[in-house]
């Protein structure tokens, strides 16, 4: 298992994790803490970074 940075072609393994990821927070596509794992050619898990100046995706309400 690898881990690197989150490109276009992932969408569908990332989908595979987590189908509506990308309509709950699709401003991630972009992030560039945005981390895949893979292994043998597929998606198998990924996460996220972010500041701490930046609102999580998953708490839109929180104001920082």
């Amino acid at each position: 298992m690898f881990f690197r940075r989150f490109e276009e072609r992932d969408t569908d393994g990332i989908r595979s994790i987590y189908p509506q990821f990308f309509e709950d927070c699709p401003q991630l596509k972009s992030e560039d803490g945005f981390i895949v794992a893979e292994m043998n050619g597929q998606i198998v898990g990924f996460f996220v970074g972010v500041s701490q100046m930046t609102c999580p995706w998953w708490d839109r309400g929180v104001k920082y």
